[in-house]
């Protein structure tokens, strides 16, 4: 197994008391097993089987899939966990909505 992609974030635009959220976006991990990935992030969200099943196949179709939008700390500790158990996982600035 190769080791895994470090996680990287892209900065996003901050203005007068506004407190930024990151995607968790997961990336198709080909060398993890599919059972592996959904019980990861099973692990790290708390979501149901059917709701990680759901993000793992859009990751593996489309290439990559958001896992949570939320802020920034705990964005990376969830990007830190999953880089650990060998999945590739990417923090992206979420627009404000």
């Amino acid at each position: 197994m190769s080791a895994p992609t470090p996680f990287r974030r892209s900065s996003p635009v901050v203005s007068p008391g506004f407190i930024p959220k990151y995607h968790l976006v997961l990336h198709r991990s080909p060398e993890v097993p599919l059972h592996a990935i959904v019980r990861a992030v099973r692990r790290v969200t708390r979501f149901a089987e059917a709701e990680a099943l759901a993000r793992m196949w859009d990751a593996q179709h489309r290439g990559s899939s958001v896992v949570v939008t939320t802020y920034l700390e705990r964005a990376e500790f969830l990007a830190s966990v999953l880089t650990e158990g060998g999945l590739r996982v990417t923090l992206e600035a979420a627009l404000r909505q």
